[in-house]
């Protein structure tokens, strides 16, 4: 990673990263390591609860016993808005630097990605409240694209706040597992092919346009498609077929599908490593932060040295240039994305 203002803040300092989210996240172990190269100590809080209000309530608990002396800086991550209240409870007037890492936006995610309530709506209100108080009363801020650090200023901020604004990519840190596991650049001209995508099922994913297309790869040309993760948005048709095919491979056509809803990151690493493609996103036409995100797997792929099918977003092409390893389709297009497959691994 290149020399940075957030490098430069975290060298030899007492660094307390308190995140939102849970420990084996790619973000977390990102931050962990980054903190382990430059801080002089470190601490990090996180949770495994099972959702962002049950962890954001587990996290303002451990704040009350999280000692906060002789800390020079503190790190909120993945969603600070819901705990910035109380961690600035402990940190005002400390001379403690609160650098806001904001993985997404409350606004961006509960209204304009998931829908769930009127735009103009109280709610609606308060999650671009949560997100202004972020924005104006922390010290430095923490996106993962350039896409989403204007999004911030133009939504939260003023150009003023831009200065605070740091973009960090996510990397993927996939420790001992590729020297122990893991060949690159192994060959796949073995059969059968086999083609990956894995998510947890948000809007901005386009699953459906995933569904389509594994159906149209394994009836038609037969290849070995693998769907792991969620399917709360997905079309019920593509669901129900998806759910038929769980923890087992389904002929279909001259193919198979297989689908799990989840596996342990040793078992996802081993199936990413086998497949001869992997699919990244993000693939929904519709929704803005789709065009603003780029989606955490893409950088798992990147370690393992994996060709990846990616939506032609503006994120994205932040970090990735068009080539043999990084093939660019129009976002909510199935067909594109089987021609991507079809092309990379039938050439």
């Amino acid at each position: 990673m290149t020399e940075s203002r957030l490098l430069n803040l975290l060298k030899g300092k007492n660094v307390v990263y308190i995140t939102v989210k849970n420990e084996d996240y790619i973000r977390t172990s990102q931050i962990k390591w980054i903190l382990a190269e430059n801080a002089k100590k470190f601490r990090i809080y996180s949770s495994e609860k099972g959702n962002p209000v049950t962890r954001a309530i587990d996290i303002r608990k451990k704040l009350r016993s999280i000692s906060f002396e002789g800390v020079d800086v503190v790190i909120a991550g993945f969603l600070p808005q819901l705990i910035w209240k109380d961690l600035i409870k402990y940190t005002l007037g400390t001379g403690i630097i609160v650098i806001a890492e904001m993985f997404i936006s409350l606004y961006d995610t509960v209204v304009l990605d998931r829908r769930l309530v009127w735009k103009r709506g109280i709610i609606a209100h308060i999650c671009k409240l949560f997100d202004r108080t972020v924005v104006k009363k922390s010290d430095y801020i923490i996106t993962d694209t350039k896409a989403d650090a204007d999004f911030f200023v133009k939504e939260f901020g003023t150009e003023k706040d831009r200065e605070k604004f740091e973009t960090l990519y996510l990397e993927a840190d996939l420790g001992d597992y590729i020297s122990a596991n893991v060949v690159l650049d192994k060959n796949d001209d073995a059969e059968p092919k086999t083609v990956l995508y894995f998510g947890t099922g948000l809007p901005l994913q386009g699953t459906d346009y995933v569904a389509k297309a594994f159906n149209v790869l394994a009836e038609e040309y037969g290849y070995n498609c693998i769907y792991i993760g969620g399917l709360s948005n997905m079309n019920r048709k593509h669901k129900n077929r998806l759910l038929s095919c769980k923890d087992r491979a389904i002929r279909c056509g001259k193919g198979s599908i297989t689908y799990y809803k989840w596996l342990g990151q040793k078992e996802l690493y081993e199936n990413i490593a086998n497949a001869s493609v992997c699919l990244a996103g993000h693939f929904d036409p519709d929704i803005d932060k789709a065009d603003r995100t780029i989606p955490g797997k893409a950088m798992i792929y990147e370690a393992l040295g994996k060709t990846m099918i990616l939506g032609d977003t503006k994120a994205n092409r932040e970090i990735f240039e068009p080539d043999d390893k990084h093939i660019f389709v129009p976002r909510g297009d199935s067909k594109r994305i089987v021609k991507a497959v079809t092309n990379e691994v039938d050439r």
